[in-house]
């Protein structure tokens, strides 16, 4: 009686769902933006132009191929990027959960250059807050 009474006051367990969080730039796609020619470069490329770098968009198709994992890009490319980015993206197969990118003109015109270079706060600071939005368990 012991052991049956120990195994249903066990909580029914739910499996979680795995959550992979990808930056862009430099891990899946080879974008130079170390210059001010390579930036003007990335932001004028067509999605057909980008390149992907070898194994990466396997890589991520098979992160993503069960309904167990969930992908999500942060980036530190401008908002205004979106529709190549997104374009890229399911041109090499890839299925995401979410895409956030870095609202740079939208500082910029409120006078803040610093934000531009500013990778490490605003890449913390969406980890976090995305962190917090997917920490309730799925419901199956």
């Amino acid at each position: 009686m012991g052991a049956e009474a120990g195994a249903s006051a066990l909580p029914s367990v739910v499996p979680r769902r795995i959550i992979y969080r990808w930056d862009l730039d430099k891990t899946y796609l080879n974008t130079d933006f170390d210059s001010l020619k390579g930036l003007f470069r990335a932001a004028m490329e067509k999605a057909s132009d980008k390149v992907a770098f070898p194994g990466a968009k396997v890589l991520l198709r098979e992160l993503t191929a069960t309904d167990l994992a969930g992908l999500y890009i942060l980036s530190g490319s401008p908002s205004q990027m979106r529709r190549v980015i997104i374009e890229k993206l399911e041109l090499d197969g890839i299925k995401w959960d979410g895409l956030v990118l870095k609202p740079s003109l939208n500082r910029l015109l409120r006078g803040r250059f610093r934000f531009l270079r500013d990778q490490v706060s605003y890449k913390l600071h969406a980890l976090l807050s995305s962190r917090i939005a997917w920490s309730e368990p799925f419901e199956e």
